[in-house]
């Protein structure tokens, strides 16, 4: 791959270049990511702050890896899907409490050396993601695990996952992973370090893709909007593990009953839940609690055929801080 910094004349003859390239049907060629210009929301628009955030870490347990690099980019969007603006970026280092694995210094190109003596302050953080409404991550399912145990205002803020919540496959696209994802957009980008990572991100979401019409916001936030419930079967003998799994529950192993950080994401029945779910109320302290990941309907009809209690949890602006169904009025 040939990077090329041209002037503006360059440029201009390397753009009809690569035009005249792509019109052969025999190249394709990839740009490099640059930064957005700023759009003027048209009149009447309501407009918004969404948070883009990736975190690296040395490794995938939250109970026990640490961060080692944030990095959270605001960006201004209206309720119709459209990104307006992208804001300067939050990006900061930290020093874990042990050395870096090796196999995530190769991944992420982060080292002791380049985190000695560095930390984030989680007050510097709050006063950055304030202002969100809408927290967005690309696999949403770690870094908010991560998030909401190194800082209070995660758990407060509606979560959205770029990875998960747009059907990528139905655009064209051949997988979720963002370096798979950029390339089929048509671009490059420096990747596994947290503030590029969130800026391609944000570009995904910016654009209209093809087989929609529609950009990857607009998607996201119509599917975040959806409601969806969560069924758990409670003091669930364990002779019946088979009979729950097959029938699409899945043990909790996150914490004492109740769903865990994270787990949102994997626990979806008619909708989105990762996207808006802080933990909802009253799961109950049970150990032995399964939650439903297929339909509500399969949901009780598994708790009453195997005679165990069911705790359906809908997600509403009364126990999560949700919207109701299609109400723009949330994020």
């Amino acid at each position: 791959m040939i990077h090329v910094d041209p002037n503006p004349q360059d440029a201009a003859d390397l753009d009809t270049l690569a035009a005249r390239l792509e019109a052969t049907g025999a190249y394709r060629v990839l740009r490099k990511l640059g930064p957005r210009p700023a759009i003027e929301p048209p009149a009447g628009v309501k407009v918004r702050q969404g948070l883009f955030v990736d975190t690296e870490t040395t490794g995938l347990d939250p109970a026990r890896d640490e961060i080692i690099e944030l990095a959270m980019v605001p960006f201004t969007y209206g309720l119709d899907g459209e990104v307006y603006a992208v804001g300067e970026p939050f990006q900061q280092l930290r020093e874990p409490s042990k050395p870096i694995p090796a196999a995530i210094t190769a991944i992420t190109g982060i080292d002791d050396a380049m985190v000695a003596g560095k930390r984030i302050d989680p007050n510097d953080v709050t006063h950055a993601a304030a202002p969100a409404s809408l927290v967005v991550a690309h696999n949403a399912a770690f870094d908010r695990r991560f998030l909401e145990r190194f800082c209070e205002t995660f758990n407060t803020k509606p979560w959205a996952c770029s990875m998960s919540e747009i059907d990528w496959a139905a655009e064209g696209y051949e997988g979720t992973k963002l370096a798979y994802l950029a390339g089929g957009a048509g671009f490059f980008y420096e990747r596994h370090r947290a503030t590029h990572d969130c800026m391609a991100a944000i570009e995904l979401l910016a654009r209209v893709h093809p087989k929609s019409g529609r950009t990857g916001l607009a998607q996201l936030l119509e599917r975040a909007r959806t409601p969806s419930f969560r069924i758990w079967a409670e003091n669930s003998p364990f002779d019946l593990k088979d009979i729950l799994k097959a029938r699409g529950y899945r043990w909790n192993g996150e914490g004492p009953g109740r769903p865990g950080p994270g787990t949102s994401t994997s626990v979806t029945s008619t909708g989105s839940l990762s996207s808006r779910s802080s933990r909802p109320k009253s799961i109950g302290e049970r150990s032995s609690s399964w939650f439903d990941g297929s339909t509500p309907m399969t949901g009780f009809r598994i708790a009453a055929e195997a005679g165990l209690p069911t705790r359906p949890e809908l997600c509403s602006a009364e126990n999560a801080h949700l919207p109701r169904a299609g109400d723009k009025s949330w994020p």
